[in-house]
């Protein structure tokens, strides 16, 4: 029998961070194998972080102050769809109105919330975060919760009508997308963003990239980036997550600081090393891969593509 249902998957802002991209791919196509008579359509949040991150007065600026969104047009809101899904790193403490506003639209309207891989931002792993985000997910009155790590599955499982231990959506991102080989030398990828590049000793070609745009907010950043994004032969900064695939699809192993380019390294059976100790890396130890913050570290598999597989189930079981 065909389900016809109409999903809204959430995500965007690729070019302040292209591992979102693959985080909404992975999903979307997660969705589609769960329920493959579904229709469903990606939008973005690209413009409620734009209004909140540009739209203020100097004195805002200077106070680092949250911009007006009260402008944003609620395109979601206004769609006919039956479920709304949201994955990555998008749980936070802080909820403003406006977002009560949506939810409760949404919820008069019949529309069910669905967190499909999801888990803490960045610096919201505290307790008192934790509790915060509790509230802000009661509230919210979810229908499913998929985590990304054991510890999100620990905090938040019991907020949700449906539940599970799940994984990044990240790692669905191969499915997605099967990307041509290349006619190139083997080589290595390295992708730091946040930290200096450390010294690694490869024998093969290095090619680097980065998963953001330069920041031009300021030029004293804008001069220490330039040297960083520009300064290196063989560097990739695109606004299309099909050309960081293609190079993660191909190389012979991945060197970053960059959760999602790590994931989708290992999303395609190639090694990885995470240089850095974000609490979002938890997601690697729920695929049994603890160490990449250590060493380089190969997928497996077998694990992999088995936990792919009983988290679309799950979907598919409440869609």
């Amino acid at each position: 029998m065909k389900r016809d249902i109409k999903i809204a998957q959430t995500g965007g802002n690729w070019s302040t961070n292209i591992g979102n991209a693959f985080i909404n791919l992975g999903s979307i196509h997660a969705l589609k194998e769960a329920a493959p008579d579904s229709e469903t359509q990606l939008f973005s949040n690209f413009s409620t972080w734009l209004f909140r991150t540009v739209n203020k007065s100097p004195v805002g600026f200077l106070l680092r102050k949250d911009g007006d969104i009260k402008p944003v047009f609620d395109l979601v809101g206004a769609a006919k769809i039956d479920f709304l899904v949201s994955s990555g790193a998008i749980l936070t403490a802080t909820q403003d109105l406006r977002s009560k506003k949506i939810s409760q639209k949404l919820r008069s309207k019949g529309v069910k919330r669905i967190i499909n891989g999801g888990g803490p931002q960045e610096g919201q792993y505290e307790e008192k975060k934790i509790e915060k985000i509790r509230d802000n997910l009661a509230q919210m009155k979810l229908y499913a919760f998929i985590s990304r790590d054991e510890i999100s599955f620990k905090n938040f499982h019991d907020l949700a009508e449906h539940s599970y231990n799940g994984i990044d959506c990240g790692f669905f991102v191969n499915d997605y997308f099967t990307p041509f080989q290349l006619e190139y030398p083997e080589f290595v990828i390295f992708n730091f963003d946040s930290i200096t590049e450390p010294k690694i000793k490869v024998d093969k070609e290095i090619i680097r990239t980065h998963h953001a745009s330069v920041s031009i907010k300021s030029i004293k950043k804008y001069l220490t980036a330039r040297k960083k994004y520009f300064g290196s032969s063989n560097t990739l900064i695109s606004d299309i997550p099909e050309d960081y695939l293609t190079l993660y699809a191909n190389t012979k192993a991945t060197y970053s600081d960059r959760v999602h380019a790590c994931v989708a390294t290992l999303a395609y059976g190639h090694p990885a090393q995470l240089y850095g100790t974000t609490p979002r890396s938890l997601l690697f130890d729920r695929i049994g891969l603890p160490d990449i913050r250590d060493e380089v570290v190969y997928p497996d598999l077998k694990r992999l593509n088995k936990e792919k597989e009983k988290q679309a189930e799950f979907l598919s079981s409440i869609l």
